[in-house]
């Protein structure tokens, strides 16, 4: 017969192990990395959260050193996002090299509704050398990590004007299902030797304006103008 201290213990290790073994509802965030010849070109997750939580990675990783490179994501009735950004990356090397860097978080709940318009732009800038370079922003019906097959914006260039540079804002609507879904960005940079870049991404997420917000927002529009036209005389 087991004495009671043991039999309890034993009881505890068996809810233990149940737990263990269940599947985790807690949603994931991740940082990654990849450059061609590194860990085989693949893809490298550099440091990961659970929930939705801020993160933020100082490493070296193949050609570059990577200081403060972070996410922060958002999750409200409103407005849900992820954002990205980096101090700086540097390329320690003498020639050109890309890095990919790449945030991505689950569990999205918000808005509670179907299409959401998604807006994502990046911005930063470039010293001492050449930049080229894209961002992409990718949403995931089925809160994949990493997911980039339901909705994205597509490709956005980096645009310069002197050593700043940005993509500009671009917008497309997103079916999301009944569950939560994951958002992932992505920036592609060609740096050239010794040369150190700094930026910040976005992916946001808001409901569509429902019609009558759009008729109040039309009629408001049409007094602005009736009153403009009155001065104007």
């Amino acid at each position: 017969m087991l004495r009671p201290k043991m039999g309890l213990t034993l009881t505890m290790l068996a809810c233990v192990m149940l737990l263990c073994s269940a599947p985790l509802a807690q949603a994931d965030t991740v940082l990654a990395l990849q450059q061609a010849g590194v860990n085989g070109g693949l893809l490298t997750i550099v440091a990961t959260a659970g929930d939705l939580n801020p993160l933020v990675y100082s490493g070296s990783y193949g050609s570059f050193s990577v200081v403060f490179f972070g996410t922060f994501e958002t999750n409200t009735a409103a407005f849900s996002s992820i954002s990205s950004s980096t101090m700086t990356v540097v390329n320690t090397t003498a020639d050109e090299a890309t890095l990919v860097l790449y945030a991505s978080s689950q569990g999205f709940t918000l808005p509670d509704s179907t299409p959401l318009i998604a807006e994502s732009s990046m911005g930063g800038s470039v010293n001492i050398a050449t930049l080229t370079g894209h961002f992409h922003a990718f949403a995931d019906q089925n809160n994949a990590l990493l997911g980039d097959t339901d909705f994205t914006n597509g490709v956005q260039p980096l645009l310069f004007n002197q050593t700043s540079f940005d993509t500009g804002s671009a917008t497309g609507l997103f079916d999301r299902l009944a569950g939560p879904y994951s958002m992932t960005v992505v920036a592609d940079l060609t740096i050239g030797g010794l040369g150190n870049v700094n930026y910040s991404n976005h992916l946001n997420m808001t409901p569509v304006p429902e019609p009558g917000t759009l008729a109040l927002l039309g009629i408001g529009l049409v007094g602005l103008a009736i009153g403009y036209r009155r001065k104007s005389r």
